[in-house]
């Protein structure tokens, strides 16, 4: 058993369309909120989600490890420019589950507005 999501409903005993759900909601409430750069529905943060409210609303392991991901991708990856990271992922993703994940992002507002 390799798949991340297998290997993670077994350990909390759940069903792999639950242990999916919940992972896909995890990362596009992290997703989002580095986006807008704010915390859910709170007031607005200086534009530094990772750096002011992450590690508090996903506790000090989950925080570290988020971290040493970001360490990893910028040390072993190397991509330096949004638009790599865009190609990248498009390599990955059919027309339709862009077309789906990008509409799920129509309402949130950018930091950058």
């Amino acid at each position: 058993m390799n798949d991340l999501t297998e290997q993670l409903a077994v350990r909390f005993r759940l069903s792999l369309t639950d242990t999916r759900e919940i992972l896909e909601e995890v990362f596009a409430h992290i997703h989002r909120r580095l986006f807008e750069g704010k915390n859910g529905d709170g007031p607005r943060i200086n534009g530094d989600y990772i750096g002011e409210s992450l590690r508090w609303d996903i506790g000090s392991d989950a925080y570290f490890h988020f971290i040493g991901m970001l360490v990893c991708i910028t040390k072993y990856y190397g991509v330096e420019e949004p638009g790599e990271w865009v190609e990248y992922a498009s390599r990955t993703f059919s027309a339709e589950e862009a077309e789906r994940l990008n509409a799920q992002m129509s309402n949130w507002k950018s930091q950058d507005r």
